[in-house]
């Protein structure tokens, strides 16, 4: 009776353990994976507080040609007023609002309306795809120029110019499909 109260006692101390573990876990997770905007307001606050003046390190991509031991060296030091708020691609938070996340109504039996309404959505996807392009276009001409000014290598500033290149090519072949299937119609 006494081996069965051990076992029993045995395995309760272990699923606490086990618990605690898991419950330490989440919190560590939680912690990590706060919200950015919690993370913003405390160093808006401490900037408030110290006003230290934060110092960003800019190496050059000299380890693209091989290993280098200065790449851990810092090469030039600017602070964080030295860049300018449009410098800073910072993506949107929000989902945005749902605009063509409508749900088929018609009956699913009718092929030939699901269809229609499928290909509604493919047209709308383009038109959107292609209306972002230009913007995008934009945002990479202007790192284009900022690598340029900043003596990037080559092979960066080609593949930026192979992104814009292909973004033009993609914009040009979706309204040429746009327009084949408007004229199709």
């Amino acid at each position: 009776m006494k081996q069965i109260q051990w076992i029993l006692c045995g395995g309760l101390l272990s699923v606490i353990v086990i618990g605690i573990w898991a419950l330490m876990s989440a919190l560590q997770v939680t912690t990590i994976a706060s919200s950015p905007l919690k993370k913003a307001a405390q160093v808006e606050h401490s900037v408030q507080t110290e006003t230290p003046t934060p110092i960003i390190y800019q190496t050059h991509s000299s380890h693209l040609s091989g290993f280098d031991s200065s790449v851990n060296k810092p090469h030039e030091k600017a602070a964080l007023s030295d860049f300018a708020e449009s410098d800073v691609y910072i993506p949107p938070i929000v989902q945005s609002p749902s605009q063509n996340n409508t749900s088929y109504s018609g009956d699913l039996d009718d092929h030939q309306s699901y269809n229609a309404y499928l290909l509604e959505k493919e047209h709308a996807l383009k038109h959107e795809f292609i209306a972002a392009v230009d913007k995008k276009v934009t945002r990479i001409n202007n790192l284009l120029e900022r690598g340029i000014r900043a003596n990037l290598p080559e092979e960066q500033l080609q593949e930026a110019r192979d992104k814009i290149a292909a973004l033009k090519t993609m914009k040009a072949q979706l309204i040429e499909e746009l327009e084949s299937a408007t004229v199709g119609n």
